[in-house]
């Protein structure tokens, strides 16, 4: 099994400056520039998607294209879908909301109060919204009329982690049985990418305190790869791909 993990495009809070004052927008949507990297990352898997049809009519190993994949998940923030949304659109595919992707937090609002920072939780898009946003879109159970971020919480980090590896052994329950054979993109996030990739690699979740704030998958729109053998063990192919994108269109 392959695992494509695609990080969004440059959200609204992404574009802030590291020492900002600004507030932490709540289920940040996409900038200008981010919405041009989606598009440019939709056109070269488009491209891509040709040569894996072309090598199979060759009856060569599709498994060569870089970034081709059968089965599309999403995270339910609204960058992700905005990002989905341009590869639903252009290669004419449907996804579907995973509801454990999401972004380390959870939705959530933190604003500035007396020195101190205050957040709590925002219920997040409910499924006309999600569809509103991306087309061909398969919504979950997970999502309800109210929204899908219900806990009024932001997500603590027990949480967390605990969603990190439920995630990481599903994947391997699908690399040892039903999508062996199978290529799967997530469209998802910095964070939770990498500590996914942890997750997967090396069975432990790395302190941030360790490596200070080094990622992975470090680039908006950038896209990372696992290949699994059929016993579920994982090997990274590449990390924070951006050959899609032109050099001054590269954001972290």
């Amino acid at each position: 099994m392959r695992l494509l993990l695609i990080r969004h495009a440059q959200s609204v809070n992404n574009a802030q400056a590291p020492n900002s004052t600004a507030e932490h927008v709540p289920d940040a949507p996409l900038t200008p520039l981010g919405h041009q990297q989606a598009a440019h990352l939709a056109a070269f898997i488009q491209h891509d998607f040709a040569s894996s049809k072309r090598q199979h009519e060759l009856r060569e190993d599709s498994r060569l294209s870089v970034y081709q994949f059968d089965e599309l998940y999403t995270s339910p923030m609204q960058r992700t879908l905005q990002t989905t949304h341009a590869l639903t659109q252009l290669l004419n595919i449907s996804a579907t909301i995973h509801p454990d992707i999401y972004e380390r937090g959870g939705a959530y609002h933190e604003r500035n109060v007396d020195g101190q920072l205050v957040s709590y939780g925002v219920p997040g898009l409910n499924a006309d919204a999600m569809r509103a946003i991306c087309a061909n879109l398969i919504v979950t159970d997970a999502v309800t009329s109210a929204g899908w971020w219900l806990s009024g919480l932001q997500e603590t980090p027990d949480h967390y982690e605990e969603r990190v590896f439920r995630v990481a052994q599903q994947i391997r329950e699908w690399a040892t049985g039903e999508k062996r054979h199978a290529s799967i993109a997530f469209v998802t996030h910095g964070a939770f990418s990498n500590a996914l990739m942890q997750a997967l690699l090396l069975g432990v979740l790395v302190p941030r305190t360790l490596f200070g704030r080094t990622l992975i998958a470090k680039y908006n729109a950038s896209a990372s790869c696992l290949d699994f053998d059929h016993d579920g063990t994982p090997t990274l192919r590449y990390a924070s791909r951006t050959d899609h994108l032109a050099p001054g269109m590269v954001t972290a």
